[in-house]
């Protein structure tokens, strides 16, 4: 036994010391390291354009101060304004959904667009933007009855240019009735005034709809959920006259979440 451990143990002693020199990651090396992953976030870029429509319906060209916000869950992602033919570029966006705010002082129309960022260029369906009609409607009287309305509302127009506006009728049970919080809503036809000097019985003003009555559809506030005998409030609002045509008549490949309505009548209680 003796011979044999000082036969074999120096070549046991060279085996261990190669080993040792031997550099220990070379071995590790491919089984320790974690693979390399490169990943980029996918991103792109939405483009458009904006249309103004001043309150006499002509088109301008007078884009300064236009601001586009662009949100995402509510947290401001980017803010640019309009070029000077009226074009906007939002660059280097995760795609996925957010919300566009259009502002300019004395236009309107869209309050909040939704849009959805699916490719690496999309193009909006061009924002019209409508300048706010210098229009102060006033509620006088108001009734309803056997399915009709009648109503002695003043629209004072506050300018010498000829305009073509339309009404909107929003109806509650609460008094403080708006745009916002109404239990029914109605559109009406268009009334234009203008010209000043026509009107000089009104204070230098054009006061259309002076009385009225008129008939809703079918049973109009049966249909918005009122029962006879219940106390109403009604606000009316003045809206430029392409307002309409620019939320709903054409297409879009935008969802517009909210609107923006100014020139609102006091607010007037009749009952049912």
């Amino acid at each position: 036994m003796n011979k044999f451990c000082l036969k074999y143990f120096p070549i046991l002693i060279g085996l261990l010391l190669i080993t040792c020199d031997k550099d220990p990651n070379t071995d590790m090396e491919s089984d320790s390291e974690e693979p390399k992953i490169e990943f980029e976030i996918e991103t792109g870029v939405i483009v458009g354009d904006v249309i103004l429509f001043d309150m006499s319906n002509n088109k301008s060209t007078e884009y300064d101060g236009t601001i586009i916000k662009l949100f995402k869950e509510d947290n401001l992602v980017q803010e640019t304004s309009l070029s000077a033919k009226g074009t906007f570029s939002l660059e280097n966006l995760e795609i996925g959904s957010y919300k566009m705010v259009t502002e300019k002082e004395g236009y309107g129309t869209y309050d909040t667009i939704q849009i959805n960022n699916t490719t690496k260029i999309d193009t909006l369906s061009t924002i019209e933007l409508l300048e706010y009609p210098t229009v102060e409607p006033t509620i006088v009287f108001f009734e309803y009855g056997n399915s009709s309305f009648g109503e002695t509302i003043h629209l004072h127009f506050k300018n010498d240019e000829w305009l073509l506006v339309s009404k909107e009728y929003y109806f509650s049970r609460t008094p403080d009735v708006s745009f916002q919080k109404f239990d029914y809503r109605l559109g009406s036809g268009s009334y234009q005034g203008g010209n000043k000097e026509s009107s000089s019985p009104y204070n230098g003003y054009v006061v259309d709809s002076p009385s009225s009555t008129w008939s809703g559809t079918g049973k109009s506030l049966e249909n918005g959920g009122f029962t006879p005998g219940e106390k109403i409030y009604v606000r009316v609002y003045v809206v430029h006259e392409k307002f309409y045509e620019s939320i709903g008549g054409i297409d879009k490949n935008f969802e517009v979440i909210s609107h923006i309505r100014k020139n609102g009548s006091n607010v007037y209680e009749f009952q049912f």
